[in-house]
């Protein structure tokens, strides 16, 4: 099991653990249970040089080791090394397509990057493993266009929601806040319905029907 995250792994580490009074258990049925235990292997404590792995486990490795970083500088180094590791693979086909995987993860998983880092490592990738260069191009441009889509898509359902607030209020009463924070969570299908039917109730409860 690999876990990649922000936090330190702090839970329970075999099955009889996670099952409630598995220890006060008869052992007939024990053998049915099989007590497994996780393996944990910290990444972090290991330096490069110490890894006598292939070229993709230690870029694998890198990845779920750095992806969460806030510093910029371990980022750069950790992808400068990967795309060394990259250069290891005899087919290039093979390293094209494991460091498309590695660039989408990497670009969707790590959340703290700028559009500065971004377009520092479409540098760094263009100058150490030009056969990237599109591919990391093309996923930057997918995650802008990404961002600005789900831009306009809250900046729509927000103005959806003042609509239906006013309407409400217009027609049937003052909406408390409860129910406009509950409207902040409907999709943009039901919020449409609710100012199209409006019209036709006369209670908040009649409204609240239509909330998911």
């Amino acid at each position: 099991m690999y876990h990649g995250g922000e936090h330190r792994w702090n839970l329970r580490t075999t099955l009889g653990e996670w099952i409630f009074g598995y220890d006060q258990l008869p052992a007939e049925v024990h053998k049915y249970i099989p007590n497994f235990e996780y393996f944990l292997h910290d990444l972090t404590q290991y330096k490069e040089e110490d890894r006598k792995m292939n070229a993709m486990l230690k870029i694998i490795q890198l990845m779920f080791r750095d992806v969460f970083t806030h510093d910029h500088d371990a980022m750069i180094t950790s992808i400068l090394q990967g795309l060394h590791y990259l250069h290891e693979l005899e087919d290039q086909q093979t390293a094209s397509t494991f460091f498309e995987t590695w660039m989408r993860y990497l670009l969707y998983a790590a959340n703290t990057l700028t559009e500065t880092d971004i377009h520092d490592i479409i540098d760094h990738v263009e100058k150490t493993f030009p056969e990237g260069s599109d591919i990391v191009m093309t996923l930057a441009e997918r995650l802008e266009q990404k961002g600005k889509e789900e831009g306009k898509k809250e900046g729509a359902t927000n103005a959806l929601v003042k609509t239906s607030v006013r309407l409400i209020e217009k027609y049937i009463a003052p909406v408390p806040n409860d129910i406009v924070q509950q409207l902040k969570q409907q999709d943009i299908s039901t919020l449409e319905t609710i100012i199209e039917n409006v019209y036709e109730h006369k209670t908040l409860e009649e409204i609240k029907q239509y909330l998911k």
